[in-house]
């Protein structure tokens, strides 16, 4: 097996678990504090969702954030979604 086909597929089962993980919470679970001061599990889940569409940006050859108020902004915003 080469290098990048490994990597793609460590990279699957990893987005597998995670999604995994994300899926057997309810909404207190997501509302719950996370273990980064200031963030609940939602800020950490949407962090996630939003830092994937900021890597499309910088494979466009656009910034990956419009500014770091957006990113923060974006966040906060997505944080109590159930």
């Amino acid at each position: 097996m080469t290098k990048p086909i490994a990597d793609l597929t460590g990279l699957d089962e990893a987005t597998h678990r995670l999604l995994t993980a994300l899926d057997a919470l309810d909404d207190a679970a997501i509302a719950a504090p996370s273990r980064l001061s200031g963030w609940t599990r939602g800020h950490l889940a949407t962090h996630l969702a939003r830092n994937a569409d900021a890597l499309v940006n910088v494979l466009a050859g656009r910034p990956m954030y419009p500014s770091e108020d957006s990113r923060d902004t974006d966040i906060d915003r997505g944080a109590p979604r159930p």
